[in-house]
């Protein structure tokens, strides 16, 4: 299936909606790009190129693009990183003018370096003007400027930021951009969500990340995330070992869930508790319990197996038992770790108390 791209975008766009967009040009309909929310453009923006692009291969064994090889004078793109994607541009056409609306997220040091390289076509010395910029492809927070060579016209992609390669991902495909996993961080740790996410860059006149990018991401940081967490409960728990005069620590306990019970009723999907040493005041264990995953239930409800992902399901009783289950887990797993709890201060809660003294410890 023949693919567009779009030039307000940069993405790519089906034949249906390629039809859509020749209407609206057509008629001069004034429409709202999907993913710039806070403006508003005419429907001459929304342009279409469909022209493929070759791949050649250089001496030096970069990657690069040119739109019409039967012509001595074409536009040469020359880049390492657009190497293995499918590309349609159309730089004969008028110079895109959209990456000097809103404002975007650079790093200045990683930016100067990669234009003072030059040209990657005559590999030049001189640097490239960022004033020459041609075509813009943003992914999320970060872009690939095209920039056009003063001296041979040629194409060169460079990025506004870093970029890695995430572990679970193929060792083929695109890297991941640095902005973007950290904006996934910085809204794991702020406790907002995508549509905050959205609406804080919109209001500071940023493209903002879809949805999808974020939740990428989102998977992404949240394994690291995880085991940062419990080395660092590991170090407190050491540490409140060594602060603590007798061998058995104190700590106070306490969980929660996140859906409120009525005292009747207790029908939260999940629930979260901690272990705060009295020493140092910091976490030394923490758990928590889940009683649904989407991609299971979606499975289950086709009559399928679910596909390979981080399943967080844990639990299977009811939400009222979940609080003990945790604090024994807990004593159980600093016990292991030569951390031993004598004294728990917490609230008076009958089931969890009996509990841990019938499998974990008597005098408790």
């Amino acid at each position: 299936m023949k693919r567009y791209r779009s030039v307000s975008t940069g993405r790519y766009i089906s034949e249906s909606k390629k039809r859509r967009i020749d209407c609206f040009i057509e008629n001069n309909v004034r429409k709202i790009v999907n993913d710039h929310s806070y403006s508003f453009r005419p429907a001459s923006q929304c342009e279409y190129v469909s022209e493929p692009v070759s791949l050649l291969e250089n001496d030096d064994g970069n990657t690069s693009m040119s739109q019409n090889n039967s012509t001595e004078n074409s536009n040469n793109l020359c880049s390492d990183e657009l190497e293995g994607e499918e590309v349609d541009y159309d730089y004969e056409t008028e110079t895109n003018s959209n990456w000097r609306q809103g404002r975007r997220i650079v790093e200045l040091g990683f930016l100067v370096d990669k234009l003072c390289e030059g040209c990657a076509v005559c590999h030049s010395s001189i640097p490239l003007n960022i004033t020459n910029i041609v075509h813009e492809i943003r992914y999320g927070l970060g872009s690939l400027l095209t920039i056009r060579c003063q001296l041979c016209d040629g194409m060169t992609v460079v990025p506004t930021a870093k970029r890695h390669r995430s572990p679970k991902e193929s060792p083929w495909g695109r890297k991941t951009w640095d902005v973007n996993t950290k904006l996934a961080l910085g809204m794991l740790h702020s406790g907002i969500g995508e549509r905050k996410v959205a609406n804080l860059l919109s209001t500071l006149n940023i493209p903002p990340c879809s949805k999808t990018t974020l939740k990428k991401r989102e998977r992404e940081i949240g394994q690291a995330v995880e085991e940062i967490a419990h080395s660092s409960c590991s170090d407190a728990a050491v540490r409140e070992r060594e602060l603590t005069e007798e061998s058995p620590v104190s700590a106070s306990f306490d969980g929660g869930w996140q859906k409120r019970g009525s005292g009747k009723s207790y029908s939260s999907l999940s629930g979260h508790a901690s272990f705060i040493g009295k020493k140092t005041g910091k976490c030394i264990a923490f758990s928590t319990r889940n009683k649904y995953c989407r991609k299971c239930d979606l499975a289950t409800k086709k009559g399928c197996s679910a596909e390979d992902h981080g399943c967080r399901k844990n639990w299977e009783g009811s939400s009222k038992a979940i609080e003990a289950d945790m604090c024994i887990s807990m004593l159980k797993n600093l016990e292991r770790n030569d951390v031993s709890v004598g004294t728990i201060i917490m609230d008076n809660d009958s089931t969890t108390i009996s509990r841990a003294r019938a499998e974990v410890k008597p005098d408790l």
